[in-house]
């Protein structure tokens, strides 16, 4: 559950801390004091970007099960008026998309609701002491993993100094597989000849173009000596 601490909410509850803009903190002060902040609302802020984790290790995913899952939202008729106010002044840098999701998340959450049927102060906070300690799965840490094998991490610099080593590592086994040219060198067979099995042996045969008679007189070479 989250409380309102300056620009941030904090939780109480291990959640990480989240970063609030001016229009969104002028909302919350429609909320009655001392009052945590109800869960649709902290919903509504992340929809629409003015609420967002303190930490790049934290990302924000909603699913269509989140949103149309999502408990209605127990607020005074002030709420009311400040939902309706940062939608009409302060959503220009959502996409036509993002702002459809936001309209569906207010159906469910009756965020959309005329003003006039707001709750009471008193219905506000009994309302979130019965809601307990929430679960806001839609907040996760950011996984960083290693291009070369994979592996997941928590942190970025804790992904970085594995992954100096990681390809240090696969460097010196792709060094050490590579065959060496000199001993695939000698399983050639000899320029022009074939190697060839006979009764269980092998033996190499085959013409050389060398050894042509008539090629060695051209050159000069007699067979007998070079005289």
């Amino acid at each position: 559950m989250y409380w309102k601490d300056g620009d941030t909410l904090v939780s109480r509850n291990n959640e990480p801390k989240l970063s609030i803009t001016a229009p969104f903190e002028s909302l919350l002060e429609t909320l009655p004091q001392d009052c945590p902040v109800p869960t649709p609302i902290v919903k509504f802020g992340l929809l629409t970007q003015h609420v967002e984790p303190s930490s790049d290790e934290f990302k924000i995913n909603f699913d269509k099960e989140s949103i149309g899952s999502s408990e209605t939202a127990v607020v005074p008729a002030e709420t009311l008026s400040a939902v309706e106010y940062l939608l009409y002044n302060h959503s220009d840098h959502l996409s036509t998309k993002q702002k459809q999701r936001i309209g569906r998340f207010c159906e469910v959450t009756q965020l959309d609701y005329a003003n006039k049927l707001g709750a009471s102060e008193s219905t506000v906070k009994d309302a979130v002491d019965e809601t307990g300690t929430e679960n806001y799965p839609f907040i996760y840490r950011t996984e960083y993993s290693c291009d070369h094998c994979g592996d997941k991490f928590d942190s970025k610099p804790e992904r970085d100094s594995h992954t100096t080593d990681c390809g240090d590592t696969e460097n010196d086994a792709a060094e050490t597989s590579e065959p060496s040219q000199q001993s695939s060198t000698k399983k050639r067979p000899a320029l022009g000849k074939e190697i060839r099995k006979d009764k269980g042996s092998e033996r190499v045969s085959g013409r050389n173009p060398f050894a042509d008679t008539d090629r060695l007189k051209d050159t000069g070479l007699h067979q007998g000596g070079g005289n």
